[in-house]
């Protein structure tokens, strides 16, 4: 059992605390109450006005009312449904104002109010049988990805487009290198000039694998039993990762458009058109079911990542 005071803090409420504003930026500290006091502010919380979404907040963002209690070892916040009802974001279900307060002072813990495992999950879980399926409610902001989290990492290209950009440089540079070797000694004034162009494309050739690298991390959060990826400023995520079978590559072709000439530059010098090629790798779940948590610029790039991660997932066999 929890003791001692409670930081409760409101949001999208009016300083009454009797209507919902439906305003983001409408925060309302309300301090530190004893237990005692808890189970009443609990019960005002929950008979408040709620916002009725008419044609004047039809086409606007609103927030619903928060309550959110901080008992110094978790947080939990509540929206409220109707009287004497809330709804948990911890756990992603309503409960009564007796629960909500039996949470929030410990005398009920999180997992004893949680949806049970249904036979069906059960059966297509393949690890770490005891965590239980991801809540319908999780969202990025939820996901812990920081350093103790289980993980792995590698330097790849932040986009296609970025490795692409260094190849044409390359590619331009050899050709300028190639224009001075075979133009007449006469002309070394115009050699001199190639020769300059190709050392000026070469150089930024290799400030834009610089520019265009970064670290790619991928990573598992049992807390909320998913599986997640940072590209750049890309972040995705795939619920359910106990029921992870295994990681996949798969190549993509996207038609670019490109004429002839350009197809050159791409990997339509094999295939005649004008097609730009990456790699996804994908999360592969029970039933063949195959989800894209990533997209890479060269298959070895996705190969590295491919083994790095089969063993992330395969240490919790």
């Amino acid at each position: 059992m929890i003791t001692g005071q409670f930081s409760v803090t409101f949001q999208a409420v009016d300083k009454m605390i009797e209507k919902s504003t439906g305003e983001y930026d409408d925060f309302l500290e309300y301090g530190m109450v004893e237990k005692d006091q808890l189970k009443d502010l609990l019960v005002r919380f929950s008979n408040i006005e709620l916002l009725v979404i008419d044609e004047d907040y039809i086409d606007k963002d609103t927030c619903p009312a928060n309550m959110m209690v901080d008992n110094g070892n978790d947080t939990f916040n509540f929206i409220p449904v109707d009287k004497r009802k809330l709804y948990c974001d911890n756990i992603d279900s309503e409960l009564s104002i007796d629960k909500a307060y039996d949470l929030i002072v410990g005398d009920i813990k999180e997992d004893d109010l949680k949806p049970k495992i249904t036979q069906e999950q059960n059966d297509s879980t393949v690890r770490m049988r005891d965590i239980r399926p991801t809540l319908s409610n999780i969202d990025q902001s939820k996901i812990n990805t920081a350093s103790s989290v289980p993980q792995i990492e590698n330097r790849v290209w932040k986009s296609k487009s970025w490795q692409e950009s260094k190849l044409y440089l390359m590619i331009f540079g050899a050709i300028m290198l190639l224009i001075g070797f075979i133009i007449p000694s006469e002309e070394a004034d115009s050699a001199a000039i190639c020769f300059g162009i190709a050392i000026v494309l070469l150089i930024l050739s290799y400030f834009v694998k610089s520019l265009g690298k970064t670290t790619f991390r991928l990573g598992i959060d049992w807390d909320t039993n998913t599986i997640w990826a940072i590209h750049g400023d890309d972040f995705s995520w795939i619920k359910d990762a106990n029921q992870v079978i295994d990681f996949v590559i798969l190549k993509h072709d996207e038609d670019n458009g490109a004429d002839v000439s350009t197809a050159v530059l791409t990997d339509g010098a094999v295939t005649n058109q004008g097609k730009v090629s990456s790699w996804l790798l994908k999360v592969r779940k029970r039933g063949s079911r195959d989800f894209t948590i990533a997209n890479f610029a060269t298959k070895d790039e996705a190969t590295e990542v491919l083994e790095k991660s089969q063993q992330l997932l395969n240490s919790f066999s």
